[in-house]
């Protein structure tokens, strides 16, 4: 488990991350770090959408 971010350096992350696969499409995707994807994951989590049960299809 990676030590705990601060808000800031979240955003900061989550936000350098959208603008690449912004810009750069599928190509952006293949691009980001470990750390933007973990900090997207994190952002996500954060505004409440729930983990994937098994047997839920949506």
């Amino acid at each position: 488990m990676t030590e705990p971010l601060p808000l800031p350096e979240l955003t900061r992350r989550v936000r350098r991350a959208l603008a690449r696969v912004d810009r750069d499409g599928l190509r952006g995707v293949t691009l980001l770090s470990l750390e933007e994807i973990e900090a997207m994951a994190l952002w996500i989590a954060a505004a409440g959408l729930e983990k994937h049960q098994e047997g839920d299809d949506q």
